[in-house]
């Protein structure tokens, strides 16, 4: 009988990534593609998803394929319709039956936990918090989106940095290298000839999304001693580690993801320290959240995992290169 093969996808709103296993953990292929939010009627998700898969799947038999997982962002919200996209790209890509589908936080806190109780924090675009019992997600904090949340998130960073520009060019506030910085950033030619202005008009110009790229202008300036930018740093850590403490106070594990906690830097070594202290356990960082996938499929479909397994394969997919579509 032929040993059983197991595929894995993360999908966000930019890309789907996907892996290829079989049952000694070993990496059998890769695939990455276009990704899609489900809570959306934009673009393909499942065209994308079926095509990162069948990448992925590459000349294998697709009968031989025991399991499946898919993290999608944004499924919580639109289960039946996630569903429905997920039994599509699993049939886009020759296989059978459908695969289980997940979370982006289930996978994430799947692909760095040490144990099945504990808590995923996670700061990039956005920012939550979310603690699970035997790798089932119990409770959640924040996630709740720019406008009403996502405290210490790229975007809210990017838009506390702004909000003190504009305020020192205002007179409303106090001097700040931000100002000069965030007018090189966004607006060097200056149209209008009044800075504040300028930035109005170019903030508004793009997606409440792409506001958290300005978040690297901020940490920068507190890195060089800005006491604005250090409080605005400051205030954004203090609420990472605050929403985390919501969803549970002392966790056997603790999972960092999300770009802003996985990237070596001021904001991940600060969150780091401050959770080790609050919670007096030493955090992981969470690896490509496809590995999360990939294990949470894996116990789905009760197929052995070897003590080094979850090691052995965070180290490959870290390593193994991915052919871009």
């Amino acid at each position: 009988m032929s040993e059983p093969l197991v595929l894995g996808a993360d999908v966000g709103g930019t890309s789907a990534k996907s892996a290829l296993i079989d049952a000694s953990g070993r990496v059998l292929g890769r695939g990455r593609a276009a990704g899609g939010n489900v809570n959306s009627s934009d673009g393909d998700p499942a065209g994308n998803i079926g095509a990162a898969l069948r990448e992925a799947l590459g000349d294998h038999d697709p009968a031989r394929v025991a399991a499946g997982m898919i993290g999608m962002a944004g499924s919580a919200a639109v289960p039946q319709k996630a569903r429905r996209v997920a039994d599509t790209a699993w049939q886009l890509a020759g296989l059978t039956g459908g695969p289980r589908i997940g979370t982006d936080l289930d996978i994430a806190y799947a692909a760095g936990a040490t144990g099945g109780d504990g808590v995923l924090l996670l700061a990039g675009t956005g920012a939550v918090s979310a603690a699970f019992a035997d790798y089932r997600l119990t409770k959640r904090c924040d996630g709740l989106g720019w406008l009403l949340g996502d405290e210490g998130s790229a975007v809210w960073l990017g838009i506390e940095g702004l909000r003190a520009a504009v305020a020192a060019l205002d007179g409303r506030g106090p001097e700040t290298a931000l100002a000069a910085a965030m007018v090189a950033r966004l607006a060097p030619a200056s149209p209008t000839g009044d800075p504040r202005q300028d930035l109005v008009a170019a903030a508004f110009r793009v997606p409440p999304a792409r506001l958290g790229e300005l978040a690297p202008t901020v940490v920068a300036a507190a890195v060089e001693g800005d006491p604005v930018a250090e409080r605005i740093v400051t205030a954004g850590c203090t609420a990472l580690v605050r929403t985390a403490s919501v969803v549970a106070d002392r966790p056997r594990c603790l999972v960092l993801a999300g770009s802003l906690l996985t990237t070596p830097g001021l904001v991940a070594q600060r969150v780091r320290t401050d959770v080790t202290v609050r919670f007096r356990v030493e955090p992981v960082v969470a690896p490509d959240p496809v590995a999360g996938a990939l294990l949470a499929a894996l116990r789905a479909a009760d197929l052995p995992i070897p003590p080094d397994l979850p090691a052995r394969l965070r180290a490959a997919l870290d390593t193994t290169a991915v052919r871009q579509c």
